[in-house]
């Protein structure tokens, strides 16, 4: 082995150079180079875009754009907050007026560094970028910012630090190298930053000089880039021009861009809305529905301002244009924000006196409060009982969070019965997706069972419009008294809860003249049928429900009316036959009322259990059932005829990874076996929640899902050959089930274009997944979908208005075979095969062999374990594909070829055994290194590579023994080397015994491995056997250390063997608790060391990439081998000997992203 060569890919964004910073005189500031794209501005009030800037010849138009983490569907956004103050930009020129709001809008950032995310970029296309900060108040002139094109200070291409209240501007040019650019703001004095508005220039040619780039042009076959009278034309008659749709980045040949219902110019021209976006207000309705059907304002959340949103009062039947009109007639009254806006002398504290000096508090007009059926206690901690305290804001005025999740409940026990009339609800200082969406007053006269009082039943938003917001909601008449009221929150926004303040006002006495244990409160609301004078009423049943007019008033259900939720089944069927609720219609939420489920239905001839969202288990509820014409009650008849499970994890290699070797190491993948992938958002594997990661068989957070971006969203792959889907399963996120998909549509194409549904569920009530979260659910078709090459997941709506989420997609299969000789369309363009009868890596199975047995048919060992494929499967019965088929950690070719069983995991091989040196402490120094020799591996146990440039060794992420963890070795050692030190800090490990496996070695050659262990933590006292598995031949033990450093701090062994096979093994065992582990591992190769070879050069022609070696013996024959983990190599292509001492050596399809390489002599 000559020369061991790296070769890295890994994902960066664009670098960036810079021009100034320079001072923003006027809107004679902004540069004009090649075409404008798009502009935005960041703020509020006056600084809210659109704003129209006239500069030179064009007319620049700020868009009004948004903060937080995702781009989305905008333009650009910025993280961080926003405002607007006339103060922040002092223009030293004449200034337009427009530009001057443009320049007070700011968005500011505490944290260090801000991003800037602009979108709609072409990768290759070169653009220019322009972002201006300006932050003239008086409070902030000591504030000094920088940009740059990297998160890591000093990491990237950075400006000059600049001071905020010089009002620079910026100018960043950069060729897009994916859909997104983001830029980095970073604060060095104070660590403030923020940004007022960007430009985007595209500087690509634009031969016609139409202001659109001819790249854009020659995407629409109806441009022409030597035509300049297209710009102006109105492709698709929605109202705007090309070049204005251009700028929008909206489609030319589309009038609707987000297929709301109303055409792009009416968006832009008439209603002021989004065309980018369905709904522009997030109010749950589409800008069309507000603008067609309800005649309410797109661009409002409560066009009536009753503190509905309008898509509550939608779902309510109520109307949207007017106050007067509200849910349940419920009157809700702004009074206003902060402790000032209580009401006070509330029936918890009539004298206003309570006092939350102690967790228990005194002073309350109750007899218990408790929360969730626990005391509810005052507390710093933000505890429940802070609602009541007459305080509004942060910390210990308000009840949140710590995963308090919905749902929540906080109940007052009174001494009186309480008759509500209205009361006051405070949003927190939280985020507004802590707000409560669905929640009740309830009420109760023996603290068990709780009757609604209101309901607030919106999970598409909160009716608080600001934090700290008391709002009053009055009662239309004032409820039935009860002893019991409590609060509770069934659905927040969010996995957290939060409120403010609570007040009840109403009436109390315990006034019972006739003593019949009906209270005066009650019988005056019924005076048809009570009157508290007449004792003998309480025993009678007013409304025949099977209930007499005192059980009514105990369980809380109507005197007057047999069934108080009107859902077909009277009051005392409910509570004593069939145990559901007499309060709601829907006990189990399954979409049928309770009398539908237990009555049946004679039209579709089912029933059903009320109290079962799923009676049938198949995982579909019941009302979904009916309405798509299954049986609720049979797991045999579901819609569409599709069978639903959860599975225990992702089921793999589907058809867009056959091989399971994507990789996801650049924001475009490679690997994978689609044509194209497109997404409608985030389209990339982005570390950032990127939408292509769903296809890149990760489950969990971050890189491995997609988030966050709202529905509707889509991603599409399109194979490169037919496919009957059989099957599929999606994945849930590790996020708030609120982000799950609810309605979504699986679709299949044969143009890309027109999209016809596979499956379509559009139960928006919940989602597959319940609260499950990484959880697997796969869909199985009743019969095989037609042939299709394209594949697109639509999301239309979550529970969440605001974020979408996904973990995973899996596509599953019948492969079109077009020629039908066996070997799928697919496999033979995969691997350029035809016949399946043929034989190229000579292995001894055929092609059609090789198809039906997953291996690869142009690698005779597919699996890397030292055996042909023929051999496994002919006459060894292992798995091909398998490179240890009894999972006993050793090969199967070594296992043939030293006489143990590579099918029976209780036989293994004799051992070659190693001649060990004696233990040693650690020193920390480097002379506890011998490095004699050629070095064949340096590995650490831990996940990141460790450098020691004192002896030129990089220590690379090893062999894994099952886990990887930074912390074993805290003990900092006398005179050590700080590298050292990191290399022992990290290691590899395992609660079993487990090999240690080297491969690549030269046979009868000599070697020696030196290996050591530690772990310093406080109470750590392992050791740790190193030998040969059979416990009878030569071993030796090794301390991690004391964990008090009395003995020593870890140690290490040296020990030397000859190589019997290219493989060889290290058993590593505790003999007191199961386990292993080792920190740092070195192999060098002592005999047989090659000649002296040196890499002069490295380059890759498009396909093969080639190393320029000086240095070969001709009278030797070589061999290149390729490794992507510097734990297994393989050979490339077939030994060779060398015409000269220079030549080079060909990879001729090197992998994506990394590679390691070596040369070998062959003996």
């Amino acid at each position: 082995m000559g020369v061991l060569w790296a070769v890295l890919a890994t994902a960066h964004g664009a670098p960036v150079t810079w021009t100034g910073p320079t001072e923003t005189v006027s809107e004679a500031s902004i540069s004009l180079n090649g075409t404008l794209y798009h502009a935005g501005t960041w703020g509020t009030g006056a600084g809210t875009g659109p704003l129209a800037v006239p500069v030179g010849s064009e007319t620049i138009v700020f868009e009004n754009m948004v903060t937080g983490a995702a781009i989305g569907i905008n333009n650009a956004v910025a993280s961080g907050g926003e405002f607007y103050d006339a103060g922040a930009w002092v223009p030293t020129g004449t200034a337009n007026a427009n530009f001057d709001a443009v320049m007070d809008g700011f968005a500011p950032d505490g944290a260090n560094p801000k991003s800037v995310i602009v979108g709609g970029l072409v990768a290759g296309k070169t653009y220019q970028v322009q972002l201006f900060v300006s932050d003239d108040r008086g409070c902030c002139g000591g504030r000094t910012m920088e940009w740059s094109d990297n998160a890591t200070d000093g990491a990237g291409n950075e400006t000059t630090t600049f001071a905020m209240n010089t009002s620079p501007f910026v100018i960043g040019t950069f060729t897009a190298d994916g859909p997104t650019q983001t830029f980095y703001g970073r604060g060095v004095a104070q660590t403030q930053n923020g940004v007022n508005a960007y430009i985007v220039r595209d500087l690509n040619p634009d031969t016609d000089g139409d202001q659109i780039p001819d790249h854009v042009e020659d995407s629409y076959p109806f441009l022409n880039k030597n035509d300049n009278a297209d710009a102006a034309l109105d492709q698709d008659n929605d109202g705007l021009s090309n070049l204005v749709e251009y700028r929008k980045r909206l489609l030319l040949d589309d009038n609707d861009f987000d297929n709301d219902g109303l055409s792009d110019g009416l968006e832009v021209n008439t209603y002021n809305t989004n065309p980018r976006v369905t709904d522009t207000d997030g109010d749950g309705l589409s800008d069309g529905a507000e603008v067609n059907t309800h005649h309410s304002s797109p661009t409002s959340l409560d066009s009536d301002g009753d503190f509905f949103p309008d898509g509550y009062e939608a779902q309510a039947g109520t109307a949207l244009d007017s106050a007067a009109s509200t849910p349940n007639n419920l009157v809700i009254t702004n009074l206003g924000t902060g402790t000032g806006a209580l009401l006070d002398f509330d029936l918890t504290d009539p004298e206003n006196d309570g006092s939350d000096a102690t967790a228990e508090g005194s002073g309350f007009n109750w007899v218990s409060v408790t929360s969730n059926g626990a005391a509810a206690l005052f507390s710093p901690g933000e505890s429940a009982a802070n609602v009541f305290d007459n305080k509004v804001g942060g910390g210990e005025m308000k009840w949140c969070c710590g995963g308090n999740s919905a749902p929540q409940n906080i109940t007052v026990e009174f001494s009186q019965y309480t008759s509500l009339q209205y009361f006051t609800i405070t949003s927190s200082n939280d985020a507004p997706e802590r707000d409560p969406r669905v929640w009740e007053i309830q009420g109760s006269n023996d603290g068990l069972t709780f009757a609604p009082i209101v309901r607030i039943n919106y999970t598409g938003g909160q009716i608080w419009t600001a934090r700290n917001q008391v709002l009053q909601i009055a009662l239309p008449t004032r409820s039935l008294p009860y002893k019991f009221i409590r609060y509770q929150s069934l659905t927040t926004g969010s996995g957290n809860h939060a409120l403010g303040e609570l007040e009840y006002f109403g009436l109390q006495n315990n006034a019972d003249a006739d003593a019949d244990l009906l209270p005066k409160l009650y019988e005056d609301l019924y005076p048809a049928i009570l009157s508290d004078a007449v004792a003998s009423d309480a025993a009678l049943d007013s409304d025949n429900d099977g209930l007499s007019n005192l059980e009514e008033f105990q369980r809380g259900t109507k005197p007057d009316d047999d069934d108080t939720d009107d859902d077909g089944l009277k009051d005392g069927l409910e509570l004593d036959q069939y145990f559901t609720n007499p309060f709601v219609a829907d006990t189990d939420g399954d979409g049928l009322s309770d009398g539908a489920e237990v009555n049946g239905d004679p039209v579709h001839n089912f029933t059903s259990d009320p109290t079962l969202a799923d009676t049938d288990g198949d995982l579909f509820k019941d009302g979904y059932e009916v309405a798509q014409g299954s049986d609720p009650d049979s797991d045999t008849s579901t819609p569409y005829g599709v069978s639903v499970s959860l599975a225990a994890g992702l089921l793999q290699r589907d058809i867009t990874d056959r091989n399971n070797d994507g990789s996801d190491a650049t924001l475009t993948g490679s690997g994978f076996d689609w044509v194209s992938i497109t997404a409608s958002s985030k389209a990339d594997f982005s570390p950032a929640e990127g939408a292509f990661n769903v296809f890149d068989n990760k489950v969990g957070g971050g890189e491995a899902k997609w988030c966050c971006d709202p529905a509707p969203q889509s991603i599409t792959v399109q194979m490169p050959y037919g496919v009957q889907l059989t099957h599929f399963t999606l994945t849930s996120s590790n996020d708030s089930p609120e982000r799950d998909p609810r309605v979504f549509a699986i679709q299949g194409s044969n143009d890309g274009v027109t999209f016809t549904d596979i499956f379509n569920h559009t139960d928006a009530s919940g989602s597959f997944f319940g609260t499950a979260r990484n959880q697997t659910v796969q869909f199985t078709l009743a019969t095989p979908a037609p042939t299709y090459r394209w594949f697109r997941y639509a999301v239309t709506a979550a529970q969440s208005t605001t974020q979408h989420a996904l973990g995973e997609i899996e596509y599953f299969g019948i492969d079109q075979d077009s020629d039908s000789n066996g070997l799928p369309d697919y496999w033979e363009a995969l691997y350029g095969i035809t016949d399946p009868g043929g034989n190229p890596d000579n292995d001894g199975l055929t092609n059609l062999q090789e198809f039906t047995a997953g291996t690869h048919p142009t690698n005779s060992d597919t699996d890397n374990d030292g055996l042909q494929d023929g051999a496994e499967v002919n006459t060894h019965n292992t798995n091909p594909t398998l490179a240890d088929s009894d999972n006993d950690q050793i090969a199967d070719g070594y296992e043939i070829a030293h006489s143990s069983d590579p099918n029976d995991s209780n036989s293994l091989p004799v051992f070659p055994e190693v001649t060990w040196g004696s233990p040693a402490n650690i020193t920390g120094t480097l002379a506890d290194f011998q490095t004699g020799g050629l070095l064949v591996n340096a590995w650490t146990g831990g996940a990141t590579a460790v450098n020691i440039p004192d002896l030129g060794i990089n220590f690379q992420p090893g062999y894994s023994l099952g886990a990887r963890f930074t912390g074993f070795d805290p003990f900092t050692r006398t005179a050590s080397n700080a590298d050292y030190e990191n290399l022992l800090n990290s290691g590899s490990f395992s609660g079993s015994p487990r090999f240690v496996e080297f491969t690549g070695l030269t046979v009868g050659e000599q070697y020696r491995i030196q290996i050591w262990v530690a772990d310093t933590r406080a109470g750590a006292n392992k050791r740790f056997e190193f030998d040969t598995y059979d416990l009878t031949s030569p071993r030796v033990e090794l301390s991690g250390g004391t964990g008090d450093f009395t003995s020593n701090s870890g140690q290490f062994v040296t020990g030397t063997f000859t190589a019997t096979d290219t493989r060889h093994y290290i058993y590593v065992n505790d003999p007191d608790v199961p386990g292993s582990q080792y920190n740092a591992i070195t192999l060098y190769q002592t005999t047989g060391i090659p000649e002296n070879l040196v890499v002069t050069a490295t380059s890759f022609n498009g396909a093969a990439f080639e190393l320029h070696v000086q240095g070969f013996d001709t009278t030797k024959s070589y061999k290149l081998r390729r490794s992507t983990d510097l734990i297994n190599f393989n050979d490339v292509g077939t030994p060779f000997t060398p015409t000269s001492s220079s030549q080079v050596v060909t990879d001729p399809a090197p992998p994506a992203g990394k590679a390691f390489y070596k040369i070998q002599d062959v003996p």
